[in-house]
């Protein structure tokens, strides 16, 4: 492995996939929670495009965000 690719339960992943993988997560939480895109956003810290662009897979790294 290098620093491109981890190891999970479900396999090597790339960081891409990662990150994409992450973005959907997010997405299930905040749906199976009830919540909007605007509220997660103000409760982050962050603006509510970047929560959307998180949950694309798109916008910041997982390397900004650890």
């Amino acid at each position: 492995m290098n620093d491109r690719t981890s190891s999970d339960a479900r396999g090597t992943v790339s960081v891409m996939e990662a990150e994409l993988r992450l973005g959907e997560d997010l997405r299930a939480l905040r749906l199976s929670k009830n919540l909007g895109q605007k509220l997660v956003a103000e409760r982050a810290g962050v603006s509510e495009k970047a929560i959307r662009r998180l949950e694309a897979g798109q916008g910041s790294t997982l390397s900004t965000l650890i």
